[in-house]
Formats: structure tokens, C-alpha cells, sequence
């Protein structure tokens, strides 16, 4: 857990079948996933389903190489 002034932050949280690289806890929840060259983009659909599960709010961040994966 990492506090900050806003709220928290929580690495690698398990949500499902899932871990979420950062979940967001302030008066929502802001799910996080990070997405370099190296990652195997296949799950991201299932991901993302898991994280809406719980955070009305997910970001996927990368590299501009990833641009266009998610549509």
C-alpha cells in the first residue's frame, strides 16, 4: 500500500483471474494497467472485463508500439 494525499495506491492487486498493476483508492476506484513492448497483449480483453468488475474507471497505459491494441 502506498498513501499518498488523495488516497492510496495498490500494486499488483488480484481482481478475479487478474492482477491490476495499480488500483487507484479514493472516493472511486481507477484501475491501472501498464503494458510495455515486452507484454503479451493476448489477456487484455479478460483484464479489462476483471477490472470493470470492480473499478468504474481502467487505464491502459503504454508505449506508442502498443497503439491500436486497445480499440
Amino acid at each position: 500500500m502506498i498513501p499518498w494525499s488523495d488516497g492510496i495506491l495498490l500494486p499488483e492487486f488480484r481482481v478475479g483471474r487478474s492482477i491490476v498493476d495499480f488500483l487507484a483508492v479514493t472516493d472511486s476506484l481507477h484501475a491501472v494497467e501498464i503494458k510495455s513492448d515486452l507484454d503479451n497483449t493476448s489477456r487484455l480483453d479478460s483484464q479489462l472485463h476483471d477490472y470493470r468488475k470492480i473499478a468504474p474507471l481502467v487505464s491502459v497505459m503504454g508505449l506508442f508500439t502498443n497503439e491500436g491494441v486497445v480499440g
